[in-house]
Parts: structure tokens; C-alpha cells; sequence
């Protein structure tokens, strides 16, 4: 039966697997402007949309989306810019726009002798940024490839051209932009970056600003010889300086004439947007310049040709309609010019939703107060809930030592184990108000508690929870995740660790619901019935797929931890021995879930590569060393879950649960396991997946945790029930 079993797990899992491709064109002969506008929030783009005609059709006209700005470090505008230019996670330095025409004079020298005294050769381009080394260097320790100026790199090793226009000058040298548009060696082959292209005006922050008539007629000199054109508006960071000096009406009115200067300057430069064309808007740091906001989604719009129609801009790097990353940037540049995207770039090509057109400001407002509202509320909501975890726990021991009957704690045990559906369920009726959350979500348990306890027994309980919530993700997953991907328990887009798939927290509650729900039936009687043991299989095999899929969990860590979790319950619940035939159908079974890995993953599913696919490119061409980073990133950021994370007070005090049981009350533990033979073996085997998930994802802390939570809140139960009978006699 075992050895049928596992030929029908190579038959399920060839035909699940759908490799699909995907490619991408363009055209030579391009040209695309970045017109970089730094501070501005997302709410003050609307007002400039609203008050300037000229901006207003921008942002009519283009394609948008809201980008994650995430960086090397914390945000602000010397990590942003490198970071879009690097096209990785960067980190800034105080000197990071330090940059200088060729000619142009600093610290008595030009600064293209500064740059012969520190690189030991000549610049080969107009433009040059001294402070090219100490970016190189600041960003070494990073497990991950970090290289200042890789996207102007690229683009000079296949012959285009870029140029950087304007400056960010205040009472220091701020010249950001030349960041975006540099190679490796902080050189950028055309521009202007000196106070010429700024006007002198008495009335205005520092005494200088950007003139859109000059700016106009500078573009035009550079355009006609570049391919990457980078214009930085500076009038933001010399306002955002001199603020706090100036009254509030002197601020607004010097905000205002900021806009009504690119206003002018984007009416201009419409005609030029012609089919060969591309203008890309971005904001580095959304950081607000009136209004500071926190926030940390920027918006991005792009009009690629006169004739564009307005839409949703997305990419596969956040497989969400208008949502993408500054990662995205650079390679969207590339793959406009036609240029392969490296694999060691973690962004992805960022395209026009063929779903979504005719998208207006005001519905990226909805998604960014959307996203906001879940980020505010996720964590005082998890706390609470982690809080009341550590509580029922506690509070069923002192039960256990004390030998008290409370009764009312059945339902709190179920509780605990029904709030991640509460949470994936949320978003159909979630609010604004945190308050207002708090009593929804108590409504919302409260209701599943009783619709769960209603007639059952502990097994019964357990089986309708296990299959409910399993049930659940896995029907989310084949519609999108769209629950998931607005849970208080999903991922956030604003921290940028994950954007689609299924998160760590749901990967946990998926790995040990799954396992609650088969282990139940098994103690139910279901492994007398002839078909258990395929039925068994094939569900296992399928929710591995789930995690497996680019298209829908892709999540290599999830299936890592399903696959050991699914072997020791299948072995255990069907008394098979590890030796012999059964080691060997093991290894087999081991050696299947590899190649499917390497299918789904490197060919892709529907279109979509996910980040593993990525990684293993990445491994087969860097070696060992791709390896070595991978793990080192994964350790660290345990190490630092462990340390800072609530979720590791959770894992923690289920481990120390599972110590007491052991030995308090005596002799308990053997008789729930000779009462509970089948549950027990999938109690086990969700503390196998916690370990394994401890072991292998990079939040493993928190998967570790929501997965132990399916064994140990049922086996507290049936500690206390069963004390409770034991007292009752």
C-alpha cells in the first residue's frame, strides 16, 4: 500500500505542475526621462494634481502605482536614491551627493582632479560623484549583492548613454540624483548638477531655485545625445530645509510656487513624450514636505508613448494591481531599452495591467489609506492576541496545578486556535478605527466559537477547527489571496518582506490546522476505512503543492516545513517503520518533492517566478557562496525575531507547556497519548513542522510559533478536561 501510495504521489504532482513562460519586449531607438520629485506624499500629490492643470494631466494620463521605498537602512532620501540606482536594498552616506561637473570647482580643485586623487584615473564622463568609494564600502557587509550605480552601469556596457540635469543644493552640495543615473565607478556620461541651472531669487529658501524655462532648455541640449535622461527637482529638499524658520503662510506659499514651477515645466515637456518616449515620476522619500506623513508608499506614474491609456501598474515583484517597488525601477529601464535584466537584480519589470484602465488618483488614495489602516492596526491587534495566548496558557496551568473546574476555559482554548480565522476574515468587514477592530474581531470569535463548539466534543472541535481553517487558506490562495494579502496576520507592504504567497504567520496556522484536521479523523476512526491511506496522501500532497506553487503559497520554507511535518504524521498514523523498503520510499518521495521544486520554481507557473525561482538561478551561476548568503540572511533574521519579536514569548512559552506536560500532572501525558493514540501522533508531528520551520524560513520564529499553537492549545485542553473528569470522580 505505501509503495502505491507514493507512485501516486509522482502522479498527482505531474499533473499539477503547470510550467508556463514569459517574455518581454521593446524597441531600440528609446528614450526615458525620470523626473524625480523628492518628499512629497502621496496626499500631496493629490493636492498638486488637484490645483496644477499640467500635473493634474500627468497623473490622468499615466499609468500609477503605489511603491514600496524600502531600503538598506531606515528611510530617508540618501538611501532611497542609491537604493532605485543599485537596484538592490542600498545604504546612503552623508556624502552620497557629493557630486560634480567635471569642470566644476570644489575645495580649490575641479572636481575632476578630486576624482583622479581618489580612483587614481581620469572620469570618463561629464558628471562625477566623489563619494563613490564610501559607498561601495558602507555597503559591502550586506549578505546580498549591493552595488552603487549598477543600473547606469548596465547601461553604459551597452553603449546608451545617461545624463543628470538639477540639484538638490542647500546650505551643502545635495546632488542625489546622480545616484540614479551613475555606473559603478560614480561617473555618469552628460549633465549639468551646478548652481547654473538654478535662478538666483532673493525671496526663496536659500536664495536659489529651479527655473522650468532654463531646466527646458537644458533638457533639450542633453536629450538629443542621451538615452537615460535624470532631472532632479530640487526646490523640495531646499524647502524642506528652511522650514521650520519660516512661518506657516510663507511655507504653503513657497510650496505652492515649487508646484506651480513644474507645473510649467511638465507642460513643456509633454510634446516630447512621443511613442519612443517613456516619462517616469518618482518620489525617492514620501516622507511629506508640509505635512510630514511617516509614510512609506510613494507614488509612481509612467507614460510610455502620447497614446498610453491610464492604468494599474504592477510587477512580479508584488504581483498586486498597483503596487511595486523602487527595486522595480531599474529593471523597467532596462527592459524598455531592451536590455537583459541580470538575475542578481531582486525587481522585476514593471508593466500595465491589462485589467485595471482608466485609473484615477482618488483609487490610489483608497489602496494607500487601505494599506495604512491594516499597518496601523496590525501591531497592537497581534499583541493583543499574543497577550491573550500567553494568558489562556498560563491561566489553564495554575488549572492543572491547583486541580481547579473551569469550565469557561474550553472556549478561550478554542478561541485561541479560531482568531487567525477571525483575522483572515476581517478584511471583508474591517474598519478604519482600532477601537472599532477590537470589537469586531471579539464579535467575530466569539460567534465561530460557539458555531464550533456547538455539540462537539474535543475531537469533533478539533476536526471542525483543522478543517475549516485549512479549507479556508487554501480556497483564499486559489482565489488570489486577497484575504491574505489584506490580513492583520497576512504580510505587509509596507515592510516589503513579502507581497504575495502565503505570509509565515498563515504558512504555521496551514501546516498545523492541516495536520489537526487529519489526525482528528484519524481518532474519529477514518484509518478504518480502505481509502484513508490515498485520501491521506493525496491531501497531503496537495496542500504541499500549495506551498510549493509560484502561483499561490510560494513558499519554499512552507514546503520544507509541510513535507518533514506531512512524512513523520503519514509514517506514524499508517505504523510504518523507517528501515527497509519504507527508508527508501522516503528517500524517493524526498527526491520527487526536489524535481517538482526545481519544475514549478525555475519554469515558472502561468507566468509567474517567485523568489525561490530567483534564488536558484542565482545559486546555479554564484555557486556555493549564493548558498552561504541565503543562510546567513535566514539566521539573522531569526536571531533578530528571537530577540525583538512577540511571537518568540509565544514559541517560548508553548515549548515550556510541552516540559510541563511532561511531567505535570504526573503520569498525564502517557495517558492522553494512550487515550488520543491518533492525535498524539499528529501532535508530534505539528512539533516536527515548528522545529523544521524554527530551522528553515527566515521568520522561522513566527512560523515556528502559529504552528506549534495547533498542537499545544488542544493538548492544554485535553490536559485540563482531563484533569478536570479525573477531579469530578
Amino acid at each position: 500500500m505505501f509503495k502505491k501510495s507514493c507512485l501516486m504521489t509522482f502522479i498527482i504532482l505531474m499533473l499539477l505542475l503547470l510550467p508556463a513562460s514569459i517574455s518581454l519586449g521593446g524597441q531600440q531607438g528609446r528614450q526615458v526621462i525620470l523626473l524625480v520629485v523628492d518628499g512629497l506624499s502621496p496626499q500631496e500629490w493629490k493636492y498638486a494634481a488637484d490645483q496644477y492643470p499640467h500635473i493634474g494631466d500627468f497623473w490622468e494620463r499615466s499609468s500609477v502605482a503605489l511603491m514600496n521605498t524600502g531600503t538598506g537602512g531606515r528611510l530617508n532620501s540618501e538611501n532611497a536614491y542609491v537604493t532605485i540606482g543599485a537596484g538592490a536594498r542600498a545604504l546612503g552616506t552623508a556624502g552620497a551627493g557629493l557630486s560634480f561637473n567635471r569642470q566644476e570647482n570644489f575645495n580649490l580643485f575641479t572636481a575632476g582632479t578630486m576624482y583622479l586623487r581618489y580612483n587614481g584615473t581620469e572620469p570618463d564622463g561629464e558628471v562625477v560623484n566623489l563619494d563613490i568609494n564610501n559607498l561601495i564600502r558602507v555597503n559591502q557587509p550586506k549578505n546580498y549583492r549591493v552595488v552603487p550605480g549598477t543600473l547606469g552601469n548596465i547601461i553604459r556596457e551597452a553603449g546608451l548613454k545617461g545624463a543628470v540635469l538639477g540639484n538638490g543644493d542647500h546650505k551643502e552640495f545635495n546632488r542625489l540624483a546622480v545616484n540614479l543615473a551613475m555606473d559603478e565607478k560614480g561617473v555618469v556620461d552628460y549633465g549639468n548638477v551646478s548652481r547654473e541651472v538654478l535662478k538666483s531669487q532673493g525671496d526663496v529658501p536659500f536664495g536659489f531655485s529651479t527655473d522650468p524655462e532654463d531646466m527646458y532648455e537644458t533638457l533639450l541640449e542633453y536629450k538629443e545625445k542621451s538615452q537615460l535622461v535624470v532631472i532632479e527637482w530640487g526646490d523640495t529638499f531646499r524647502l524642506r530645509e528652511s522650514l521650520q524658520l519660516m512661518s506657516q503662510e510663507k511655507g504653503q506659499q513657497e510650496f505652492d510656487r515649487i508646484l506651480s514651477d513644474l507645473d510649467c515645466f511638465m507642460g513643456k515637456i509633454f510634446p516630447l513624450i512621443d511613442e519612443n518616449t517613456a516619462l517616469l515620476m518618482v518620489t525617492p522619500n514620501p516622507e511629506g514636505i508640509l505635512a510630514p506623513s511617516g509614510s512609506q508608499l510613494s507614488l509612481l506614474g509612467m507614460v510610455f508613448g502620447d497614446n498610453s491609456l491610464s492604468g494599474l501598474l504592477t510587477s512580479n515583484s508584488t504581483r498586486r494591481l498597483g503596487l511595486v517597488t523602487n527595486l522595480d525601477i531599474a529593471p523597467t529601464v532596462l527592459g524598455y531599452f531592451e536590455i537583459p535584466v541580470p538575475d542578481y537584480l531582486s525587481g522585476r519589470v514593471i508593466t500595465v495591467s491589462t485589467v485595471s484602465t482608466n485609473c484615477r488618483l482618488s483609487d490610489m488614495m483608497a489602496l494607500n489609506t487601505s494599506i495604512q489602516a491594516v499597518h496601523q492596526q496590525r501591531s497592537p491587534l497581534i499583541r493583543f492576541y499574543i497577550l491573550l495566548q500567553i494568558i489562556t496558557v498560563f491561566g489553564a496551568v495554575i488549572l492543572l496545578i491547583f486541580k481547579r473546574n473551569l469550565t469557561v476555559w474550553r472556549p478561550l482554548m478554542a478561541a485561541m486556535m479560531l482568531i487567525p480565522l477571525s483575522f483572515l476574515l476581517f478584511p471583508l468587514i474591517m474598519t478604519d478605527s482600532l477601537a472599532a477592530s477590537y470589537v469586531i474581531l471579539f464579535v467575530l470569535t466569539i460567534l465561530l466559537t460557539a458555531l464550533f463548539l456547538y455539540r462537539a466534543d474535543n475531537t469533533i472541535l478539533f476536526l471542525r477547527i483543522g478543517l475549516v481553517i485549512t479549507l479556508s487558506l487554501v480556497l483564499d490562495l486559489a482565489l488570489g489571496g486577497n484575504l491574505i494579502k489584506n490580513s492583520i496576520m497576512g504580510y505587509d507592504p509596507i515592510s516589503g518582506a513579502r507581497y504575495y504567497g502565503i505570509g509565515n504567520e498563515y504558512m504555521g496556522v496551514l501546516v498545523g490546522s492541516s495536520l489537526l484536521f487529519i489526525s482528528s479523523a484519524y481518532q474519529l476512526g477514518w484509518d478504518k476505512k480502505r481509502f484513508a491511506p490515498g485520501l491521506t496522501l493525496f491531501f497531503f500532497v496537495f496542500i504541499l503543492y500549495v506551498f510549493l506553487a509560484p502561483r499561490w503559497g510560494a513558499n519554499f520554507g512552507g514546503s520544507l516545513t509541510a513535507l518533514a511535518a506531512f512524512v513523520f504524521t503519514y509514517l506514524g498514523l499508517g505504523d510504518y517503520r523507517l528501515a527497509g523498503k519504507t527508508l527508501m520510499l522516503v528517500v524517493g518521495a524526498a527526491a520527487i518533492f526536489i524535481m517538482s521544486l526545481v519544475l514549478l520554481n525555475l519554469k515558472g507557473q502561468d507566468g509567474f517566478v517567485s523568489h525561490v525561482g530567483q534564488a536558484m538561478v542565482l545559486v546555479s551561476r554564484e555557486g556555493i557562496s549564493e548558498v552561504l548568503d541565503i543562510l546567513t540572511r535566514k539566521g539573522a533574521m531569526n536571531l533578530k525575531l528571537l530577540r525583538y519579536s512577540l511571537w518568540s514569548r509565544v514559541l517560548l512559552v508553548f515549548l515550556g507547556l510541552m516540559a510541563f506536560l511532561f511531567y505535570q500532572p504526573p503520569g498525564m501525558l502517557k495517558k492522553l497519548k494512550t487515550k488520543y493514540n491518533r492525535l498524539s501522533i499528529g501532535f508530534a508531528g505539528i512539533m516536527v513542522g515548528s522545529i523544521t520551520a524554527i530551522l528553515v524560513n527566515d521568520s522561522g520564529v513566527v512560523a515556528g510559533a502559529t504552528t506549534l499553537l495547533y498542537a499545544g492549545m488542544p493538548l492544554l485542553l485535553l490536559a485540563v478536561e482531563s484533569n478536570t473528569r479525573r477531579e469530578e470522580v
